[in-house]
């Protein structure tokens, strides 16, 4: 039963470019993904039925949903970590150059196809129960494709409203490779590992001005891309991989979740939350490779599983939600309370989104992880292209022979 169990898992593995897999980060994607989830499902409660809960339930319970971009700033570190990984090991261990055709040329590959599908099957939707009439969806269409929905319009994209943050990414990806070059060129280790996380107090005061004056640009969330970077550097040098895991590690690793929970509660000093937050989500990631337990769980098969298909569920989730959840809130009341409530919408949905997302996963992503996909596909073009003018061949053949 264990090996059709991981054989089946097996199928809904990613695949890796460089054959290097760290199962952490998938865990930690599924952290991400997870929060995403039951934010967006306390969210739409909150929104269509906050009426029938009595209000000193939802004042209790209201702020640990306040702060709802927790999750995608854990998926931004991930992103400085990954992105930065190659960089570190060429600069501070001899590795492999990364060309930077291929650099580009694979986020390209990997990670546009999936969002140019997600877009088409939304839009398409969308017209099919005439939420939009073409001429109005066009433009925001276009947007949306080029990234650029919440520069144009300062707010979201109307196709699909949680491709905002990929707009974060794209802008990250562009300018990745001069912030590798600028972080990993400095010779001292101490400052190199210091810079990252000396950019958040410098940054935190500017954060709302950023946010006021270029909103929708990278620069206001930068110092999660580049803490990302540092624990690479981090991750790289100290050869995380090979130290030992410490159960103090794992009480780093849920004191900076609960923090994190806790923090919600707090009176929303802007400059406060924006030192403390990418801070304690580093205490995540950390207790992720050193901890005991919490790394253990992260390495679980169904969590990395999971967290490998996690950008397939963010693209979709919420359209599952949004057509489960109409019949899913007629569910009986388990309490007055909110909080169970919303996981017990949670218990309900997550199972659906999961399968489903986990065909789509298969159709729409995973074919194009394969890094020789482009080749392969126009392999398979020019061989479908010559079967077809072969009989036309043979005709001119024999109308010689003739």
């Amino acid at each position: 039963m264990p090996n059709r169990l991981s054989s089946f898992l097996s199928r809904f593995s990613r695949i890796t470019t460089s054959g290097r897999y760290i199962p952490e980060i998938d865990g930690l994607r599924f952290l991400a993904v997870l929060h995403v989830i039951i934010i967006h499902i306390a969210g739409w409660m909150t929104h269509h039925l906050s009426a029938t809960f009595a209000s000193e339930n939802l004042s209790l319970a209201l702020p640990l949903f306040r702060r709802s971009e927790l999750g995608v700033l854990l998926f931004f570190i991930v992103s400085g970590f990954i992105l930065g990984l190659p960089f570190a090991q060429f600069y501070l261990r001899d590795g492999k150059k990364v060309e930077l055709r291929s650099y580009f040329l694979r986020r390209f590959t990997r990670i546009e196809p999936p969002f140019l599908i997600n877009l088409c099957l939304v839009a398409s939707a969308l017209l099919l129960f005439r939420q939009y009439d073409a001429g109005t969806m066009l433009p925001h269409f276009l947007a949306s494709i080029l990234y650029a929905h919440t520069l144009i319009y300062q707010e979201p994209s109307t196709i699909n409203y949680v491709t905002w943050s990929l707009e974060y990414e794209v802008q990250f990806y562009l300018i990745a490779p001069f912030l590798a070059h600028r972080l990993y060129s400095v010779r001292r280790t101490h400052v190199r590992y210091a810079i990252p996380f000396l950019l958040i107090p410098v940054l935190a005061p500017f954060q709302s001005f950023f946010s006021q004056t270029i909103p929708w640009c990278v620069i206001s969330r930068i110092a999660y891309f580049v803490l990302g970077m540092g624990l690479a550097d981090l991750y790289c040098t100290t050869r995380t991989a090979d130290l030992p895991r410490t159960r103090a590690w794992d009480v780093v690793g849920l004191v900076s979740v609960a923090l994190l929970l806790g923090t919600q509660y707090l009176p929303q000093n802007a400059t406060l939350l924006e030192i403390v937050t990418p801070i304690l989500l580093c205490g995540i990631v950390v207790a992720g490779f050193r901890g005991n337990g919490f790394g253990r769980f992260l390495r679980l098969p169904f969590v990395t599983v999971v967290g490998g298909m996690c950008y397939t569920i963010y693209l979709y989730h919420s359209q599952i939600m949004s057509a489960l959840i109409p019949v899913t809130q007629h569910l009986p009341r388990l309490t007055s309370f909110f909080l169970p409530n919303v996981l017990l919408q949670f218990v309900v949905l997550s199972p659906i989104i999961l399968a489903i997302c986990a065909a789509l996963f298969l159709i729409t992503e995973k074919p194009f992880m394969n890094p020789r996909w482009p080749s392969e596909f126009r392999d398979a073009v020019k061989a479908w292209l010559t079967q077809l003018r072969t009989p036309v061949r043979e005709v001119k053949g024999f109308n010689k022979i003739i």
